[in-house]
C-alpha cells in the first residue's frame, strides 16, 4: 500500500496543506456529533444484549504543537496514511472557544439592550442641544437689542454734545 503525502488524495486529507502537519479533522465541518462546541461528546458502544449504549464524554482539546508531536510519534509507529486517519477524529479547535447558537443570541440581546440605552440618551442629548439652540437665539436677539440701544443712545449723546458745542457762543 502505497503512502500518500499529506494533501494529496481525498478523505481525510481534504482541505489540508501539504506537508504543514497533521490534517485538519473533516468531521468538525460536517457537524461531527463527538465534537460539539460544549466539548461534550457522545460515545456509543454496543451492549452484550446488542443493545446500542450512549454515555456522554467530555473531549479535551490539545494545543498545535502537542497535535504535531502526537502526529509525527503516530506517523513513526503506524505509517503516515494510518496517523493521517487516526488525527481526522481529533478536533481541531478548542471546543470551549466555539461560540453556540445561545451565545450568539444572548449577545445579540445585549447589544441590543446597549443600543436601545445609546439611542435614548442620544435622544435625550440631542432635546438638550435643542434646548440649548433655543437659549442661544434667545440671547443673541437680546444682545442684538442691547447693541441697538447702546448705538442710539451713542447718537443722542453725540448729538447732545454737538448741540451744546453749537449753542456755546
Amino acid at each position: 500500500m502505497p503512502l500518500r503525502t499529506l494533501g494529496s488524495g481525498g478523505g481525510a486529507n481534504r482541505g489540508s496543506r501539504r506537508g504543514t502537519g497533521p490534517p485538519a479533522n473533516p468531521g468538525l465541518e460536517r457537524g461531527n456529533p463527538r465534537a460539539g462546541p460544549e466539548g461534550a461528546g457522545i460515545r456509543v458502544r454496543v451492549g452484550v444484549d446488542g443493545q446500542l449504549r450512549f454515555r456522554q464524554i467530555r473531549l479535551m482539546a490539545i494545543s498545535e504543537a502537542a497535535r504535531a508531536d502526537l502526529y509525527t510519534g503516530l506517523a513513526e509507529v503506524l505509517g503516515r496514511e494510518r496517523a493521517e486517519t487516526l488525527m481526522a477524529y481529533l478536533p481541531t479547535v478548542d471546543p470551549v472557544d466555539v461560540a453556540t447558537r445561545d451565545d450568539i443570541r444572548n449577545l445579540r440581546e445585549t447589544l441590543d439592550r446597549r443600543m436601545e440605552a445609546f439611542e435614548r440618551r442620544m435622544e435625550a442629548f440631542e432635546r438638550r442641544m435643542d434646548s440649548f439652540d433655543r437659549r442661544m437665539e434667545a440671547f443673541e436677539g437680546a444682545l442684538s437689542r442691547l447693541y441697538l440701544t447702546l448705538v442710539a443712545g451713542l447718537f443722542v449723546i453725540v448729538a447732545a454734545m454737538a448741540g451744546l458745542t453749537i449753542a456755546a457762543p
